[in-house]
């Protein structure tokens, strides 16, 4: 009972998530300019309580063309020490992302496979092995939870879809929604099954090119897991400083409908076909006023330069179209 608790308090997530685009939904396979994309990132939050929650993740994709149409292959490695003391979780899974063209429209499908860990700290106590004689916790005293193993793998599947859109070369708007764990992985600790609920998430965004040095993006995401939520809106701007380098920055807020739960602030700089970028979030809920509880992100993406295609004819001697990104 208490490991499906930790497991829904807190979903898994990125402010800088689209650092770690397979994380969110394996359709966005191959969203970027380039051939190979490489992303790392590194999420730390509430040091301020002591152990501080640490997420990392790093991904890896490959685009293969197939006619007109793109397959990118690709990996995603995650890990998440989700409480100070207790839950850990390592995710490993392959990806396939195939995506078709359709004039100025572009649909992606995404599928992700592979496994999950998830292991409990030796060290976690629970509130029965706490000795009002010394103040402390014990663990030699019973706990009372009926735990056979101290870990649990499991495979997993997840699935996406992606639709992209040009309009008027200057407007690009992304639609998209992914299933996890659509599998239904059993992830009880004890002798007892219980199922890992489907995380249904919803996104969108917008970017504009409002002029040829300035782009604005507007984006937002919603995410339902085993009754917990969580919606996340992001603005961010790019001020190009010349052909191959450019400044981003933006704000955000996460939390559901009213209640906010963080604050979010971020820049980032790209060089050619690399960007670093740096994120902070301040808690800005009921948590904050006792104290400041903070998260920082550092990510990296890493591309290599687009590959050359022929143009492909069709049998009356005319270029087959293909979908082109004027962004």
């Amino acid at each position: 009972m208490l490991v499906v608790v930790v497991a829904n308090a807190q979903l898994l997530h990125f402010s800088q998530f689209y650092a770690q685009p397979l994380a969110i939904n394996p359709a966005y396979g191959g969203d970027y300019k380039g051939d190979v994309r490489l992303a790392i990132i590194n999420r730390r939050q509430w040091g301020q309580l002591g152990t501080p929650l640490d997420t990392k993740g790093a991904s890896l994709e490959k685009k293969i063309r197939i006619v007109n149409n793109f397959l990118i292959l690709g990996g995603q490695f995650l890990t998440d020490k989700t409480t100070a003391e207790g839950l850990e979780t390592t995710m490993a899974h392959f990806s396939a992302t195939f995506q078709k063209a359709y004039g100025k429209n572009l649909l992606a499908l995404g599928v992700q496979a592979g496994l999950i860990n998830r292991r409990l700290n030796e060290d976690q106590t629970f509130p029965s092995q706490f000795d009002p004689s010394t103040g402390l916790f014990d663990p030699g005293l019973n706990s009372g939870e009926n735990f056979l193993v101290d870990g649990r793998g499991h495979p997993n599947v997840n699935v996406g879809i992606l639709w992209t859109s040009i309009y008027r070369s200057k407007i690009r708007f992304k639609t998209g929604a992914s299933f996890s764990h659509i599998n239904f992985p059993d992830e009880a600790f004890s002798g007892t099954i219980s199922r890992r609920p489907i995380r249904y998430l919803v996104h969108h965004s917008i970017e504009a090119r409002i002029s040829p040095q300035w782009t604005i993006a507007p984006e937002a995401q919603l995410i339902y897991s085993g009754g917990a939520k969580q919606l996340l809106t992001l603005m961010r701007v790019e001020r190009k400083l010349n052909d191959v380098t450019a400044i981003t920055g933006g704000f955000g807020f996460r939390g559901y409908a009213f209640q906010n739960d963080a604050a979010i602030g971020l820049i980032s700089l790209s060089y050619h076909y690399t960007d670093i970028g740096f994120s902070y979030d301040f808690n800005i809920n009921e948590l904050s006023n006792e104290t400041r509880k903070t998260a920082f992100e550092i990510s990296l993406i890493a591309r290599t330069p687009p590959k050359k295609y022929k143009k492909i004819m069709h049998k009356k001697n005319k270029p087959c179209p293909v979908y082109v990104d004027p962004f």
